[in-house]
Parts: C-alpha cells; structure tokens; sequence
C-alpha cells in the first residue's frame, strides 16, 4: 500500500464522464465529487460563472446556444473554439478546462474544508 491519502478517479466515454474520489480516513470507498451528478453526459457549456458538465450542457447545445459542444470527441477533428474568461481557447483544451475547474472545487470544499 502506498502512502496516498487521496486519489481522484476521472471515468470517460464517448458520451459519459464521472469524477470521484477516494480518501484515506474516510469511508473506504469511491464518493462522488460534489458539483456534479455523475456519471454525466460528455457535454460541455462555458458561461460567465464557468464550465458546466452534464444534462444542462446538452441541452444548450441542441438548442444552439454559443459555446456550448456535446460529441466533443466528434468535434475534435473540427477548428472549433470556446470562450471562458475571456479567452479563446481551443476546443482540445475545453475538457481539461472542465477538469480543472472540477479539481478546483474539490480541493476547496473536500480537502481544505473552505466553504
């Protein structure tokens, strides 16, 4: 055994995606990271607050809305882009992006402990 005391697990598909996490002290077992109702459709909105993972994205991208991308490995060979804090990005870039600002929540809320 190895001297983690966390581990996060990232489970990707063509159309799913869900993030967990296991910690040391706590129940020995893969929980949920908050956020997110996962596992999740692979679809992805940038808005003014951030990054949205899941049935909200979907639905903004069927309706057309503007950065918003479901079949996002469909959409890899596009030169499609995304804005987010201003920025244009790559569309390669936008799960990592996701992922991080995932990452960010959980390291707020579930390891520091700050509200």
């Amino acid at each position: 055994m190895n001297g983690d005391s966390y581990k996060i697990i990232i489970s990707i598909s063509h159309h799913r995606i869900s993030f967990e996490y296991w910690q040391r002290d706590g129940e020995n077992k893969l929980v949920s990271l908050p956020n997110g109702n996962w596992p999740a459709p692979l679809a992805f909105y940038c808005s003014d607050t951030g990054i949205v993972i899941g049935e909200d994205a979907v639905r903004a991208a069927h309706s057309g809305t503007t950065n918003a991308f479901d079949n996002y490995f469909e959409r890899l060979v596009e030169d499609s882009t995304y804005t987010i804090g201003g920025q244009t990005r790559p569309i390669r870039n936008l799960l990592l992006d996701a992922s991080e600002s995932i990452f960010r929540d959980f390291f707020r809320h579930i390891l520091t402990g700050v509200s």
